[in-house]
């Protein structure tokens, strides 16, 4: 599909990272171009993005061999909502705090009944239970980036697993000095 973009003739509809963008063709004036808003691009590249009503335009003109902008076409160009190709674009989830907030919850449930879980006879699923929570909670602040439960939860899990780290290091320097106490001691006693 060839797109003359009004006195630019000849231009092509691209996909640069999932935007539609017009290119220019290699022997327009630069001015020109200038003038109408297409950038430069390191490779000498003169390009143009597409705002959604240009691609609901050229999307309505699909079949046509050319496409034509100008005064006249852009007075007709209907700009009521139009499906804009957001697929390529990466977006992020929708922000929705309810799930945000759910998944927070359940994250919050599962540490807390990590600790009466490791004084039973079913201590695995005190780590199990752990991990599970710290999933979760890692899932809602990558989902939900704005969520200020998630920013929360995830600074509070990673005081807790520093704490944890403390406590574990100090344990096993303690029993490391009680059985060397121990080995000391029997060999004192032969």
């Amino acid at each position: 599909m060839t797109i003359h973009f009004f006195e630019i003739q000849n231009c092509t509809l691209l996909y640069n990272m999932g935007y539609p963008i017009f290119l220019a063709p290699d022997c327009a004036d630069e001015e020109l171009l200038a003038m109408r808003g297409f950038a430069k691009q390191n490779d000498g590249k003169w390009i143009r993005y597409v705002n959604q009503f240009e691609y609901g335009y050229i999307m309505q003109l699909r079949n046509s061999e050319e496409i034509i902008f100008n005064d006249e076409t852009v007075k007709n160009i209907s700009y009521s909502p139009i499906p804009y190709p957001t697929q390529f674009y990466g977006a992020s989830p929708q922000e929705n705090s309810n799930t945000a907030t759910i998944l927070c919850i359940i994250s919050i449930c599962l540490m807390l009944i990590t600790v009466p879980i490791l004084f039973t006879k079913a201590a695995l699923f005190s780590g199990l239970s752990f991990i599970a929570a710290m999933v979760l909670m890692i899932i809602a602040r990558v989902m939900y980036p704005k969520s200020t439960f998630a920013k929360i939860l995830c600074i509070i899990y990673i005081f807790l697993a520093v704490i944890l780290l403390v406590i574990s290091i100090a344990a096993i320097i303690t029993l490391y000095i009680a059985c060397n106490e121990c080995v000391n001691s029997l060999s004192s006693c032969s």
